[in-house]
């Protein structure tokens, strides 16, 4: 083989690797971009994940306040329902009263007209 068959050989060698070395850095730079994208989608995962986290705890808090007004709510519901209780019970002992009453009321006028009528009869009877 001649020096300039050599040369070219060489040179067709190196053109070559040039070559791979161009495409290899290519993929290299292809890989770094999606190590670089895959970097920024954690970062951003991470933020949301914080964001969620502290959405969570203000959640949580609300929660535990309203755990607090439900039990609260909860007492005076109980204490509103033996208050309504006792105050039917009490109604109830007032309309049987008032009826007892009524019928008290009714005889009493009755024996009033009864008297009054006699009263009446009488004096007429007197005054012929």
């Amino acid at each position: 083989m001649s020096q300039s068959e050599e040369t070219r050989s060489l040179q067709e060698e190196l053109a070559q690797r040039q070559a791979e070395a161009e495409e290899r850095q290519n993929l290299l730079n292809q890989w770094m971009d999606a190590v670089r994208t895959a970097e920024e989608k954690v970062t951003r995962a991470e933020g949301e994940r914080d964001a969620m986290e502290q959405q969570l705890a203000t959640l949580r808090q609300q929660t535990s306040g309203f755990e607090a007004q439900l039990t609260s709510l909860q007492q005076e519901n109980r204490r509103l329902q033996e208050q309504l209780q006792a105050l039917t019970v009490e109604r109830d002992r007032a309309l049987i009263q008032n009826g007892s009453l009524t019928e008290q009321l009714t005889a009493l006028q009755r024996q009033m007209d009864t008297r009054l009528s006699t009263r009446l009869v009488r004096k007429l009877r007197s005054l012929r």
